[in-house]
């Protein structure tokens, strides 16, 4: 998500939180996503939707606004990533707004 706009690595620093399909209306599904809700503010439920969360409701909302705005840019360019964010443009963001992004999610991860 952070290669696609500019906008994610400021928005969700940490990331997002993927769950495997789960039936959902049930237990498990609540119980996995209160496990990665400790890490992430925005848990995506594959064929079922999204979890956020905020300080406000417009936060949460925000949050999941700017999700589906890079979704919506990988189902029109049908995942053919022609122009992305580069690794080294997102450092360059993180580093310009004195972010810490998650580690393990790019490839060259220095603030330096």
């Amino acid at each position: 998500m952070w290669s696609l706009k500019s906008e994610c690595i400021l928005v969700f620093t940490e990331g997002l939180g993927l769950l495997p399909w789960m039936v959902c209306g049930n237990g498990p599904i609540g119980e996995k996503t209160v496990i990665k809700m400790k890490e992430f503010r925005i848990v995506l439920w594959p064929h079922h939707g999204i979890l956020a969360c905020g300080q406000t409701v417009d936060q949460a909302l925000g949050l999941i606004e700017t999700a589906e705005k890079s979704a919506q840019v990988y189902v029109v360019t049908e995942g053919k990533r022609n122009q992305v964010v580069t690794d080294e443009q997102i450092m360059e963001l993180a580093k310009a707004f004195n972010l810490n992004p998650r580690e393990g999610i790019i490839n060259s991860y220095s603030l330096n």
